[in-house]
């Protein structure tokens, strides 16, 4: 996954992601999935596209929302983000860009030709 990538799942709007995950959405605000929450406590801040919770002090941006709602790890967040944008991700392949790096590879003794006749 290349850095133009990440930075267009960041700048997916914080509202927008927050509602795909199942977050009601109201006037920038949403009840907090992380705590037991009763009034809206969880604010948007759709200028740095961002969210906030004023009462458990959860904070981040739309990868971060993924990340601690879903329990995913960091790429897997970034291919839920990707999907549900419909943003096409290339997956990184250290194999590819390290060509350089080839171990030459040698033989293998098997058993069969391992073993001396005897």
């Amino acid at each position: 996954m290349d850095k133009d990538t990440i930075i267009q799942l960041r700048q997916q709007p914080i509202e927008a992601v927050a509602e795909r995950l199942g977050l009601r959405v109201t006037r920038h605000k949403s009840l907090c999935p992380f705590h037991d929450d009763h009034h809206a406590s969880m604010s948007y801040n759709v200028r740095k596209n961002t969210y906030r919770c004023f009462a458990c002090g959860a904070h981040g941006g739309t990868i971060d929302l993924v990340i601690n709602l879903l329990r995913k790890s960091f790429p897997d967040a970034c291919r839920w983000l990707a999907d549900s944008a419909n943003i096409i991700v290339e997956e990184h392949n250290p194999k590819t860009q390290n060509s350089k790096l080839k171990i030459p590879s040698t033989p293998r003794a098997t058993p069969a030709t391992s073993s001396i006749p005897g």
